[in-house]
C-alpha cells in the first residue's frame, strides 16, 4: 500500500534554473474539441525552483510577470543535443576544389529568372 503511494507522488525536481519547459494550457480555443488541442503552450524558462512549485517567464517576452505554478503543471523543453550533420565544413577547401574544376557555387535555377523580360510583360503565374 505504502509503495503505491509513493509512487503516485512527484519525483524530486530534474528542473534546474535555465531549463526550458511547456506551461499546461487547460482553457482550449473557443470551438475546437479538448481533444483536438495541442495542450501545451509557449516556452518558459525556469527562474527560480522550490519544491513542487516553480516561477518562470516567457522566452517571448521576458518583460513579462514571472509566474508560479506547480511542477505538475510543466514539462522540459527537450532539445537535440548535437546538431544533425556533423561532419565539418570548410569553405575553403571547397572553394579550392570547385575553381579546380572550373566549376562555380551558384546555379541557374530554371524559371526563376525574370531579368530578361520587358517592361510591358507580366511575369507567369
Amino acid at each position: 500500500m505504502k509503495t503505491r503511494y509513493d509512487r503516485s507522488r512527484l519525483p524530486p525536481a530534474s528542473l534546474k534554473v535555465g531549463d526550458r519547459v511547456y506551461l499546461r494550457g487547460y482553457a482550449p480555443k473557443p470551438g475546437l474539441s479538448p481533444k483536438l488541442c495541442y495542450p501545451w503552450i509557449g516556452q518558459f524558462w525556469v527562474i527560480e525552483v522550490k519544491h513542487p512549485h516553480l516561477t518562470i517567464v516567457s522566452i517571448s517576452s521576458p518583460q513579462s510577470k514571472p509566474r508560479t505554478v506547480h511542477l505538475n503543471q510543466v514539462k522540459k523543453c527537450f532539445e537535440i543535443s548535437g546538431p544533425a550533420f556533423t561532419h565539418p565544413w570548410r569553405p575553403e577547401e571547397e572553394l579550392e576544389e570547385l575553381t579546380r574544376a572550373n566549376a562555380s557555387l551558384t546555379l541557374p535555377v530554371i524559371g526563376s529568372d525574370y531579368t530578361s523580360l520587358s517592361s510591358n510583360e507580366t511575369v507567369p503565374a
